[in-house]
């Protein structure tokens, strides 16, 4: 007689397969790192911007 934890103790080896990307599918990651990389740089001028002007006053003082 064998204990439960005794038997047929089998270890399994998971693998996972890396999907193989090709040069186009890698050109258009890039492009969609690169267009949000704009459009956060663009958004956080047009804030900067605009906090500069409507606050202006505020934060100066003389």
């Amino acid at each position: 007689m064998t204990l439960p934890d005794q038997q047929d103790q089998q270890q399994t080896v998971r693998t996972t397969s890396v999907p193989t990307r090709d040069g186009k599918q890698m050109r258009r990651i890039a492009l969609a790192g690169f267009t949000g990389t704009v459009i956060e740089f663009y958004d956080l001028t047009l804030y900067a911007v605009a906090a500069s002007l409507v606050f202006a006053g505020v934060a100066t003082t003389g």
